[in-house]
């Protein structure tokens, strides 16, 4: 087989065989995940820190965007691992939804809005006309990220004790999943050496490690 990249032919036998891409969340941009990324790298994953204009478009939008992010990775890596943060998570779940895990390897969400978010809810009125997947994000019965179905796939999700932008239990989703939380903020699991360690372990081996400084739940 081989794969076309960056106007290279490349032989199926040349892939890495794994890679990481890092999708930050609302209202940020890659340089929230660089050090995250940095850690990845250092501890030999190869890591795509991808970027999107988050605060423009729906999540349907970037999740296309995204889709085409993966479809890109894979011709690099014969296995491509996510690791999404807030609203990146979102987009994860309904990138995978639409096309399946084929040579998905592992997925850790870092405080994902999975049953919506208050703040979300609170400021979407005001700014829906140029921001719609803050609407999306809404906890409100029936919002867009409510909606979403299960994941049938396995995945971690790692919370924050004082997130007020996602509180802990709406990170949660009613399946069979790898759990936990670190006394940190929303933004603060990107920077917090914990939060790391636990993802290098799930992207490694599909499972956190029992830790005093995290709450496995």
């Amino acid at each position: 087989m081989v794969v076309s990249l960056s106007n290279k032919h490349v032989s199926a036998h040349e892939l890495k065989p794994e890679v990481v891409l890092v999708v930050h969340g609302i209202v940020s941009h890659p340089l929230w995940m660089a050090i995250l990324c940095k850690r990845l790298r250092e501890a030999n994953m190869p890591t795509i820190n991808w970027g999107y204009r988050s605060y423009v478009g729906s999540i349907e939008k970037h999740a296309r965007s995204l889709n085409q992010a993966i479809d890109k990775a894979l011709c690099e890596a014969e296995v491509v691992h996510l690791v999404a943060h807030s609203m990146g998570c979102i987009l994860v779940r309904k990138v995978l939804e639409d096309r399946g895990i084929n040579r998905i390897g592992r997925v850790v969400f870092l405080t994902p809005p999975n049953q919506g978010s208050p703040v979300a809810r609170r400021i979407a009125p005001w700014v829906r006309w140029f921001c719609p997947a803050l609407e999306q994000l809404s906890d409100a019965e029936g919002s867009f990220v409510r909606s979403l179905p299960n994941p049938p796939y396995p995945f971690g999700v790692i919370a924050a004790d004082y997130d007020f932008v996602v509180p802990t239990g709406n990170t949660k989703i009613p399946v069979p999943h790898e759990h936990l939380s670190v006394a940190t903020m929303h933004n603060g699991v990107l920077f917090n050496r914990e939060v790391f360690r636990q993802t290098l372990h799930f992207l490694r081996y599909g499972t956190f490690l029992k830790s005093n400084l995290a709450r496995i739940s």
